[in-house]
């Protein structure tokens, strides 16, 4: 799973699960982007995965839609962007990014609908932590680009500001994968279950209206 997933999703259900199954070992692997999680589970590497993503479909792997992951724009309150009540795609070209690495989906969504608008940042800050970005952000160092679980609590707290940005408005989609062949365990049922149970959220015919 990725990192978002492994710190703001999944310490729940791992949790809920060993409450139910003590004996039962967890790898628990926060992936790197652009790992390519079908190979990982047609090869037995993994028995389950969770990815952040746009919405797909695979013909040798279960993909259960489970939530959909707003993205957000933020800043701190002292940037002049977050004296704005609205700012435009234009506006980042003069800007700092504070982003996730370059195989990062939601990145990639970001900068694709830059590019279609013909903007291009003065600078991108490449991180391989969320914390980091949030950090950075909440220092003004730039504006980031962040789920919305990530940066909940400091929008809650007043310390970083969900710019509204004309044109851009998106989300992908927590799923979750197994792989459609292999057997499946009572303990595996159950984290599936108590994965979709306790991360389900919206129906997926409704979140591909809103992507």
């Amino acid at each position: 799973a990725p990192e978002t997933l492994c710190a703001y999703r999944l310490p729940a259900v791992v949790n809920a699960f060993r409450s139910q199954f003590p004996k039962v070992d967890i790898v628990f692997c926060p992936s790197l982007n652009g790992v390519n999680w079908s190979t990982l589970l047609s090869d037995g590497l993994a028995d389950a995965a969770l990815s952040l993503s746009e919405p797909f479909h695979s013909s040798t792997v279960n993909v259960k839609f489970l939530r959909r992951e707003p993205i957000l724009v933020v800043a701190a309150p002292s940037h002049h962007l977050a004296q704005l009540d609205n700012v435009m795609l234009e506006d980042f070209q003069t800007e700092t990014m504070l982003l996730t690495e370059a195989g990062c989906p939601y990145r990639r969504r970001f900068i694709r609908t830059l590019r279609s608008a013909a903007v291009s940042p003065a600078n991108i800050l490449e991180f391989h932590s969320l914390e980091a970005i949030k950090q950075c952000a909440l220092t003004g160092m730039g504006v980031a680009v962040l789920p919305q679980v990530v940066v909940q609590p400091e929008l809650n707290a007043g310390r970083l500001v969900n710019l509204q940005v004309d044109g851009l408005e998106f989300n992908m989609a927590t799923q979750l994968l197994w792989h459609k062949d292999k057997w499946i365990s009572p303990a595996l049922q159950a984290f599936l279950e108590m994965t979709e149970e306790m991360l389900g959220q919206t129906a997926e015919d409704e979140f591909e209206e809103k992507i």
